[in-house]
């Protein structure tokens, strides 16, 4: 398990988060597009999210950033398949340090391919964040 340092920004961003949804943020970073990724005990995203997403959108609007809100997992195959929520995977495997995700059509992968593949990347950040010992995901055809 790897160790977690927070700064100032990311323990004031959990306070926030705290305040307006009433569920605990058990960790909080930022990705390069400044989106705020928040992670939550695995069954309270609903409540961190709220009816209709209306907590969420209090985030958005009192932070002025992209927020997104995802659950813990403790292995790398269902932390890929909260990351990548609301795409569906047919399939997420792991062989070695290789995640493979096939899709159920080809739209939904095209979703983390597009533009120049940054929620790709961004899945990748997330992945090495929480197992440093995925070398690489693959998305077969």
């Amino acid at each position: 398990m790897t160790i977690l340092r927070y700064d100032s920004a990311s323990l004031g961003f959990m306070k926030l988060f705290k305040s307006m949804t009433g569920v605990d943020a058990k960790d909080c970073f930022l990705l390069d597009d400044g989106t705020i990724v928040f992670v939550t005990e695995k069954g309270t995203t609903g409540l961190a999210v709220g009816r209709e997403g209306r907590n969420l959108q209090r985030l958005r609007l009192s932070m002025k950033k992209e927020i997104k809100i995802m659950e813990t997992a403790e292995n790398p195959e269902a932390l890929v398949a909260s990351v990548i929520w609301p795409q569906r995977a047919v399939s997420i495997t792991r062989e070695s340090n290789i995640i493979s995700i096939v899709f159920p059509n080809s739209r939904d992968r095209r979703v983390l391919l597009s533009n120049n593949k940054i929620k790709l990347k961004q899945l990748k950040f997330v992945m090495k964040r929480y197992f440093p010992e995925i070398e690489d995901i693959l998305l077969p055809q």
